[in-house]
């Protein structure tokens, strides 16, 4: 019996939001050359980032764990 893959996993909408963001910082450094509309590409990154984020907490047992482990990450990011 042969499996059929039916959409797309988390993995490949990641990979599809790198490569969009990827579009869109290359029009954001050659604005010059690259015309605007190249810029609508980077758009629906957030939705998927979002997206992914709510699959991956799903999945999670113990989420005060999880916020433990995340913190000094989030922590890292803040200007001091």
């Amino acid at each position: 019996m042969k499996l059929i893959k039916q959409g797309m996993t988390t993995f490949d909408i990641k990979i599809l939001g790198s490569i969009l963001m990827v579009i869109d910082h290359v029009h954001q450094m050659f604005f010059m050359v690259v015309p605007t509309w190249v810029d609508y590409f980077g758009r629906p990154v957030a939705l998927l980032l979002f997206f992914t984020s709510v699959v991956g907490f799903s999945h999670i047992f113990n989420f005060y764990n999880k916020a433990i482990k995340l913190f000094p990450q989030l922590r890292s990011t803040l200007p001091f």
